[in-house]
C-alpha cells in the first residue's frame, strides 16, 4: 500500500510540473491559461482549472506564481478533484530554454490535497495511459485548439517532458489521501512538508521530508531510481527508509507500476512494541498476553499484484 502510494504521489507531482511548463512561457496570461487546459485536457483526459491570477516575472529568472489550481479526478472517483491547491511557485532558468530545455530552479505547491484512489477493477486514478486519446470525447479536447495540441504531440514524437530538470522543489503543508475501492482501505496523511530532487525524468529521484499519520510524526526517505520508467510502467530500482516512534522500516529493491504492480528486494523492520503499532495503525490488539513486545525483520520480499 505504501508503494503504491508514493509511487503514486511522485507521479503527481511529475505531472503537475510538466503540465505548468508544456507551453510556451512568453505569451499573455489569458491566452496561457486557455492554452495550459487545452494541453492538459488532451495529453491527461482531465481538466485543468487555474481560478487565481497567473503572474509573469521575466528576470533574473522566469518566474511563474499561480493562484488556486486543481485537477480533476478520473471518471467515478470519489473525489471530483485528484489534486488541489491554493498556490503554487516557479522559477525557470533562461539559458537552457534557447536550447528548448526545461530546468525548473524553483517549485513550490502551497497546501496541496492529493486524492490517490485505485477503483475495484484495480485501475489508480494516477494512471493516464490511453487518456490522451479518449479526451476527444470531452468538451475541451473537442475543440480546434486541443486538436491541433494533439498533432504536435504526435508530431514531436512525445509529450515535451522527457528534457524536465528540477532544481529546487518543495511542498508546504500538503494532504494525501489513500483509498482502495476493492479492501476499503483508507489512509490519509497530513501536515506534509517535502523536498524533491530530480534532476532529470532519467536521472534518479530523491524526496525526504516528514508527515504526521495518525497522531506521530513520520520522517521519510524515497528514492526513484527512474521516474521514466516508473510513469511508463516499467519496473525500477527503488528504495524508502521510513523513520518513526512505532516502526523503522527500509526497503531496497524494485517496484514495477504496470498493470499488475509488483515489488520485491531487501526489508529491514525495526517495532519496538507489535502492540503499540498495531494500535498507531488503527488495528489494535483486542487480547492481553505476552509475545508482543519488539519485533525485528531482515529479510527479502516479493509483492505481485
Amino acid at each position: 500500500m505504501l508503494k503504491k502510494l508514493l509511487i503514486g504521489l511522485g507521479v503527481v507531482v511529475v505531472l503537475l510540473i510538466a503540465a505548468v511548463f508544456i507551453v510556451p512561457a512568453l505569451i499573455p496570461m489569458e491566452t496561457y491559461k486557455g492554452e495550459l487546459t487545452a494541453r492538459v485536457k488532451a495529453a491527461t483526459g482531465r481538466d485543468l482549472t487555474i481560478e487565481g491570477d497567473v503572474t509573469l516575472s521575466l528576470f533574473p529568472t522566469l518566474g511563474l506564481e499561480v493562484g488556486k489550481v486543481a485537477f480533476s479526478n478520473a471518471a467515478g472517483a470519489a473525489e471530483p478533484q485528484m489534486v488541489s491547491l491554493s498556490g503554487m511557485t516557479v522559477a525557470l532558468k533562461l539559458m537552457p530554454l534557447l536550447s528548448s530545455r526545461i530546468e525548473v530552479e524553483k517549485f513550490i505547491l502551497l497546501a496541496p490535497v492529493i486524492n490517490l484512489e485505485i477503483d475495484e477493477a484495480g485501475r489508480p486514478n494516477w494512471d493516464f495511459a490511453g487518456m490522451a486519446g479518449r479526451a476527444g470525447a470531452g468538451t475541451v479536447a473537442g475543440t480546434t485548439e486541443a486538436a491541433q495540441v494533439q498533432a504536435e504531440a504526435q508530431a514531436t514524437g512525445g509529450s515535451g517532458i522527457e528534457g524536465l530538470s528540477l532544481g529546487e522543489v518543495r511542498l508546504e503543508n500538503g494532504t494525501v489521501r489513500y483509498s482502495d475501492r476493492r479492501s476499503g482501505e483508507e489512509v490519509v496523511i497530513g501536515e506534509i512538508n517535502m523536498d524533491l530532487d530530480l534532476p532529470s525524468l532519467q536521472a534518479p529521484m530523491v524526496a525526504s521530508g516528514r508527515a504526521t499519520w495518525n497522531g506521530e510524526e513520520v520522517s521519510l526517505t524515497l528514492r526513484v531510481e527512474s521516474p521514466a520508467n516508473a510513469i511508463a510502467g516499467a519496473t525500477t530500482p527503488l528504495s524508502i527508509s521510513v523513520d518513526s516512534s512505532p516502526p523503522k522500516l527500509a526497503f531496497d529493491g524494485s517496484v514495477t507500476n504496470g498493470q499488475t504492480a509488483a515489488a520485491g528486494g531487501t526489508v529491514d523492520l525495526d517495532v519496538p512494541s507489535v502492540r503499540a503499532l498495531a494500535a498507531w495503525a488503527g488495528s489494535p490488539l483486542a487480547f492481553e498476553g505476552d509475545g508482543f513486545g519488539p519485533l525485528s525483520i531482515k529479510g527479502t520480499l516479493a509483492l505481485d499484484g
